[in-house]
């Protein structure tokens, strides 16, 4: 399934505790105040298009990485070899080149132009050239490892199978714009089309098929909505699949799955797999949209109905 499916259910669920009504992502965050304010937000827009280009992610062979501090995200497309191509942003903004330097192994390079917010690195990636460096101007370090990871393609077919035919599930969910503390809020997700989901500061909704009931003022609303088709992820149709390692999580072992989405807003995902193909945590790093996912509950006694 395509990760639009996800973004558009994503936008409909925004849209009705943000009050927003634009085809954007809506990003809220706290500036402070007890009220949730409109950090930014992002468009989508034509195939192609967006806030930045990376060639190289249209290689299969390509390592992506990406990180960001605050709201400015630096994104790394590494072959083989080289070149090695890096995206910085501020929001959707490029990163002025008079804010950018780079260094191979601690000696300084100097880029070339790859397209939007994209300078191309003359670096033999994976055959000598292990850390690269990017002001931006804040400093980002990104560490190679000796060889280009292993194919993760199988591992997120499985993934995507697994997670694919739960009946029921739980996440938790905290997003940002990377200003202020953002949002958090925890989902219940019940196939083929229900979902309750709640706000750390206290909204309620509750969607089955074309119909919501929203808590406000002590009661329950009820409006059309719609449609609502369920298990649906935001990693969903992703590429470049690659395995980082393992880790621990909870004393649960798992692999970590780096996976990139180019359309229609490019993305960074990171996923903690355990040994049955099922996402434990997963991040995701794009443009003014940073977001973290715990999930539980798989297949587990959920149960949403309509409120009375």
């Amino acid at each position: 399934m395509p990760r639009i499916a996800w973004i558009a259910l994503w936008i409909a669920v925004a849209v009705l505790f943000l009050g927003f009504v634009s085809a954007a992502f809506v990003i809220a965050s706290n500036s402070g105040s007890s009220e949730a304010e409109l950090g930014t937000t992002l468009t989508l827009g034509e195939p192609g298009g967006g806030p930045l280009e990376l060639p190289l992610a249209g290689d299969e062979q390509a390592l992506m990485l990406a990180q960001r501090k605050g709201r400015v995200l630096v994104g790394v497309a590494a072959r083989p070899g080289g070149p090695v191509e890096v995206a910085a942003l501020d929001g959707e903004t490029p990163v002025s080149s008079s804010d950018l330097s780079f260094e191979v192994d601690g000696a300084p390079v100097e880029a070339v132009r790859c397209g939007r917010a994209c300078s191309r690195l003359d670096a033999a990636a994976f055959n000598g050239a292990r850390r690269i460096t990017v002001n931006a101007p804040d400093r980002f370090e990104f560490l190679l490892p000796r060889a280009l990871p292993a194919s993760g393609a199988g591992l997120f077919a499985k993934v995507e199978r697994e997670m694919g035919s739960l009946r029921t599930h739980r996440y938790r969910e905290e997003l940002t714009s990377g200003v202020g503390t953002g949002a958090r809020s925890t989902f219940d997700v019940r196939a083929p089309n229900r979902l309750a989901f709640r706000t750390a500061d206290g909204f309620r909704s509750i969607i089955i098929g074309r119909n919501r009931w929203d808590f406000r003022n002590g009661g329950w609303e009820r409006s059309a909505f719609p449609g609502l088709r369920v298990p649906t992820f935001m990693w969903d149709g992703a590429r470049n699949a690659r395995v980082l390692g393992k880790t621990r999580l909870q004393g649960r072992p798992v692999q970590i799955l780096s996976v990139f989405d180019r359309e229609p807003i490019p993305a960074w995902f990171q996923l903690l797999v355990d040994p049955q193909g099922r996402v434990r945590e997963a991040r995701m790093i794009a443009p003014s949209h940073f977001m973290h996912q715990q999930f539980s509950a798989f297949n587990g006694p959920i149960v949403i109905r309509p409120p009375k």
